[in-house]
């Protein structure tokens, strides 16, 4: 299961800088990757407002100052492999039969 959910982040990342590099390069724009920060705020930006105000509203302002903006902040490429690199490195060894 674990594997599959690193294939899936990994393939997530790979599609996502492809896209980013389709909205850049292609059009002759120098190549950027966007932030899971803009992603999200153009998928869902009530969701996202909602999401800081809840979070500010139980008085955690630094969490969301120091943790969470700046993870966000991140590219989305960036934040998408590290996750399926985390997984895969993490995950237990099979053992042999020696």
């Amino acid at each position: 299961m674990r594997t599959l959910l690193v294939v899936g982040l990994a393939f997530a990342a790979l599609w996502r800088g492809w896209l980013d590099w389709q909205s850049t390069m292609l059009r002759g724009i120098k190549f950027r990757l966007v932030s899971a920060e803009d992603v999200i705020r153009s998928a869902m930006p009530r969701g996202y407002y909602d999401l800081s105000e809840g979070i500010k509203g139980l008085g955690l302002e630094t969490l969301w100052s120091f943790t969470v903006q700046a993870a966000l902040g991140l590219p989305l490429v960036v934040l998408l492999a590290s996750v399926a690199f985390a997984l895969w490195v993490t995950r237990p060894l099979e053992r042999g039969r020696g």
